[in-house]
């Protein structure tokens, strides 16, 4: 049986960045992931914010930059908001994934794909992996919002979920250099809708809500045909799935086992937003873990505690948010203070917004 100082169970934002972060201090990685190689089965937008990408500093050929958010209310009246210096990116998200599995192998990392994680135990001080053939001294969970490292080593679990679907399609031209995002009650409650211009042109329309919604793309299309011309719009591609907004978990680690990212619901509650938390969580651990094998007396449980981030601030805003339960309350409220706030918090996250237009900040469209 092979013996490693750690096993990774997931090979997404998180397992990745971990791997390749711990590979890079000299410790030796084994990550395990069920899908048959990396960039399958994609579930996220793969909308970067400006942190992300400053951190990564990916190939500028698997981003396109977005200066703007518009932000539509349900009336779809909208308003225009930037910040200086500040964008989002939308990515080649299967590409981005290759290349981050590329550079966790070229740090030292071994990959092993098409390889499911069922069962573990403890044994003599080390975690064992018997299907694997492995045992490491630590195992992180990065294996998403209903990880089995955590049913298997009795952690907690998310319990609170948006649920999101996604369509890829060409045909549709939505103004390149903005992110639309779309407030109804209806179709999307407690999140939104949105739509940008993707990488090589292709159109990114999605919708989400706090289950037990379920969102209904049709609708928000049927809804959206106002706004935007669908008649050449072709789908080439549909995905979807469960993200966790219940804020980090209590119980998120175990003599020998540490969740990371998703897994522990490092996600914020306001804008489900984890991508980001989960790079920083997995970098996190990495440097904790490196520690703690380098030095026995190092606790790596108290430096990780140290930098989880509790959201707070926004799960208020989300309860703020879901305070508009209808809308009625969107469609007045969205002119006022709250729209603000949430783009401040969530959006832009180091400088405040800005409106685009100098004569008047809010445009209503008929």
């Amino acid at each position: 049986m092979k013996s490693v100082d750690v096993i990774v169970v997931g090979g997404s934002f998180a397992g990745l960045s971990f791997a390749r972060r711990a590979a890079a201090q000299g410790l030796d990685v084994v990550v395990i992931d069920r899908k048959p190689e990396p960039g399958e089965q994609v579930h996220t937008t793969g909308l970067l914010v400006q942190e992300v990408v400053e951190k990564l500093d990916p190939p500028r050929s698997l981003l396109r930059r977005i200066e703007t958010l518009r932000l539509y209310a349900p009336n779809l009246r909208h308003v225009d908001l930037t910040a200086p210096g500040y964008g989002f990116h939308a990515t080649d998200t299967a590409g981005l994934m290759r290349w981050m599995a590329d550079r966790a192998s070229h740090a030292g990392a071994e990959l092993r794909w098409g390889t499911p994680f069922r069962h573990a135990h403890r044994a003599d001080g080390w975690i064992v992996l018997p299907e694997q053939g492995c045992r490491a001294r630590w195992l992180i969970g990065a294996d998403g919002p209903r990880s089995r490292v955590a049913s298997s080593f009795g952690l907690d679990a998310n319990t609170e979920f948006l649920l999101g679907v996604e369509m890829e399609c060409c045909g549709l031209a939505p103004d390149v250099d903005r992110l639309h995002c779309f407030v109804d009650a209806d179709l999307a409650p407690g999140y939104f809708g949105w739509l940008f211009t993707g990488v090589g042109g292709v159109a990114q329309l999605g919708i989400a809500g706090r289950l037990p919604h379920q969102p209904d793309l049709d609708a928000l299309i049927g809804k959206l045909r106002k706004r935007f011309d669908f008649r050449l719009a072709t789908r080439m591609a549909r995905r979807g799935g469960l993200i966790p907004v219940g804020g980090p978990l209590r119980r998120w680690h175990a003599p020998g086992v540490v969740l990371i990212g998703d897994a522990a619901g490092l996600v914020s509650p306001l804008t489900a937003g984890g991508i980001h938390t989960a790079i920083e969580s997995g970098e996190q651990a990495a440097d904790a873990l490196g520690g703690a094998l380098r030095n026995p007396r190092h606790d790596p449980i108290a430096e990780m505690v140290a930098l989880r981030p509790s959201f707070a601030r926004k799960k208020f805003m989300r309860r703020a948010f879901e305070s508009c339960s209808t809308n009625r309350l969107l469609d007045a409220a969205m002119w006022g203070p709250l729209p603000g706030a949430l783009a401040r918090h969530a959006a832009f996250h180091r400088a405040p917004p800005q409106r685009e237009s100098a004569v008047g900040s809010v445009v209503a469209r008929t």
